[in-house]
């Protein structure tokens, strides 16, 4: 009997709890949008606004994409638009006041942003990275792609040879540990968007093939030479001081950024201009524009002159082209057999592996930071959490369910009145066409399908360029992102600017043959009597710094 009315009591209760009305925060807390204490606080955002979103709006709560946040969070922003010119100015102010608001975007710190932490500047997110950011502290530490897996179909990755990026984590944590920023993030290796083009119908009327070393190149040089054309142009300074170019220099494996790496991926190299091989290369520009191959005004030449050039049946080769080499056949107006083909990078041997191709380096882009004087830190680090939520990345890179994009085969896709600006709601492409630049998630696949137009089944011609300006090639001599301490910044600099005003004229004498090379062992000498060694080695504790973070994040 014990046993009966116990089990009836039991009964009784489950149907008691059954039809218990259940409470109201309950299904609020399972919305992954919902921020406790987030309805009715308002947060303060110091924005600069750029030219394009400044055409569209007076104030960034317009925007799509923040009406949607306070619709799902409660938060209310209360934007500060600076003009861009005004925006230094203002910073400066807070700076010296003290009075932050509780988001700024895109704020350097006097002395970087470790002095800001400890300054009273910016809030330590570290501090709320595993309670209150879990997914953005998934996208910045993840080093597999696995992060965002559920954009892409299997064979997209496949066919446009996607390559999972480094972590960020390491570029927004400073060596005492402090988070200072929320980053965007991308989890896919960008495409290289620069290297050599090449007049490939000229290339087939001399019965040549693509040239793939140093000696082929020579070969195509002079019949083009014979054809009564400029046959090649270079960087204005014979090598270059950017990472969207040095397509040339890559051969001897050297690189023209201030700084980069040995094999071993932790030693940083004697700079460029002391190395044996650096000499080697000026060799063979002096012969080349001795010989007539290299544009004789190369160094007063830009993207301008160059793309005139080559449009006016002029020039080519050209050596540090950026962009989408079949764009330009739109505008020929020759009367030629017109075709500007990618070249890929050449070598000086057939099985020569390269060290060098561009790549967008993982650092900080479009950061927001949070103010210490924020009176509801959990809350701004909630509401910047959910910008790396799936359902945000889709509005931030594809814009509006069954306006801009749709649901196919469990992945966004493009509508095609996406592409026909006059069928798309405004707001709708406003919102993805202004934000792919934005913080948040930066969605590699969105651009790709932008730039092919909706179609994720075919290379264009960009994704071609891309996957030929990287082809045997390995981007292993870029130096990881370093943060200096002003100081030591401004001590390697003046030493790097006093060589380079040194060096920069005798290179280009020594390429248009106005000095001898047999002056190079002088050439070092100076460079390294005004400092090159020393800005090598205050480089080289930078990046030991760099890769310590890198070992610490992976841990």
């Amino acid at each position: 009997m014990k046993r009966i009315i116990a089990l009836c009591l039991t009964l009784v209760l489950m149907f008691t709890l059954l039809a218990a009305p259940i409470p109201a925060h309950t299904e609020a807390e399972a919305d992954p949008y919902y921020i406790e204490g987030g309805a009715g606080t308002t947060l303060t955002f110091w924005m600069p606004m750029n030219y394009y979103q400044s055409l569209y709006f007076q104030d960034m709560n317009e925007h799509p994409f923040f009406k949607f946040m306070e619709e799902k969070t409660g938060v209310h922003i209360n934007f500060i638009h600076p003009a861009e010119e005004q925006a230094e100015q203002q910073l400066t102010l807070m700076v010296s006041s003290g009075n932050y608001y509780d988001l700024l975007m895109d704020a350097w710190y006097p002395g970087g942003p470790e002095a800001a932490v400890d300054d009273g500047a910016f809030l330590d997110l570290a501090l709320y990275l595993d309670e209150y950011m879990p997914n953005y502290k998934a996208a910045a530490t993840n080093a597999d792609g696995s992060f965002s897996d559920w954009e892409w179909k299997p064979e997209e990755k496949e066919l446009f040879q996607i390559k999972p990026e480094e972590p960020f984590m390491p570029v927004f944590t400073t060596v005492k540990g402090y988070v200072w920023c929320v980053g965007q993030v991308w989890n896919s290796q960008l495409e290289a968007d620069s290297g050599p083009v090449i007049r490939k119908d000229w290339l087939d009327e001399a019965g040549l093939a693509m040239p793939e070393t140093i000696d082929e190149l020579e070969a195509v040089l002079e019949a083009f030479k014979q054809r009564g054309v400029i046959p090649m142009t270079i960087e204005p300074l014979g090598y270059s001081t950017s990472y969207f170019s040095n397509a040339l220099t890559s051969a001897w494996n050297l690189d023209g950024m201030y700084a980069s790496l040995e094999p071993d991926g932790k030693t940083v190299s004697d700079h460029l201009f002391i190395q044996p091989a650096f000499r080697d290369y000026l060799a063979k520009l002096a012969d080349w524009y001795a010989k007539g191959y290299i544009d004789p005004d190369f160094m007063n030449a830009d993207e301008d002159t160059n793309a005139s050039k080559m449009l006016s049946d002029e020039l080519g080769v050209w050596m540090n082209f950026y962009g989408d080499p079949s764009y330009y056949a739109e505008y020929y107006v020759g009367d030629q057999a017109f075709n500007m083909e990618p070249m890929p990078l050449p070598r000086l041997s057939k099985d020569q592996t390269l060290r060098w191709h561009q790549k967008y380096v993982v650092e900080p882009y479009t950061w927001i930071t949070v103010s210490p004087t924020c009176k509801t830190p959990e809350i701004a680090a909630q509401w910047l959490d959910k910008w790396y939520l799936p359902e945000s990345i889709l509005r931030l890179s594809y814009g509006i369910e069954g306006e801009t994009y749709e649901m196919a085969d469990g992945v966004p896709m493009f509508l095609p009145e996406f592409f026909t600006d006059e069928d798309v709601p405004a707001d709708a492409a406003v919102q993805t066409k202004l934000w792919l630049s934005s913080p948040g998630y930066y969605s590699y696949r969105s651009q790709l399908l932008q730039y092919n137009s909706g179609d994720s089944s075919t290379l264009s011609p960009m994704n071609i360029a891309s996957q030929v300006w990287s082809q045997n090639a390995e981007p292993t001599m870029r130096v990881p992102y370093t943060l200096f301490s002003d100081d030591d910044w401004g001590e390697m600099e003046e030493y790097i600017i006093e060589v380079y005003t040194y060096a920069e004229p005798m290179i280009l004498k020594f390429i248009t043959g106005q000095e001898s090379l047999d002056k190079f062992d002088e050439f070092v000498q100076t460079c390294k009597d005004l400092g090159i060694e020393e800005a090598t080695a205050m480089w080289q504790d930078a990046v030991n710094v760099a890769l310590e973070l890198q070992e610490a994040a992976a841990e």
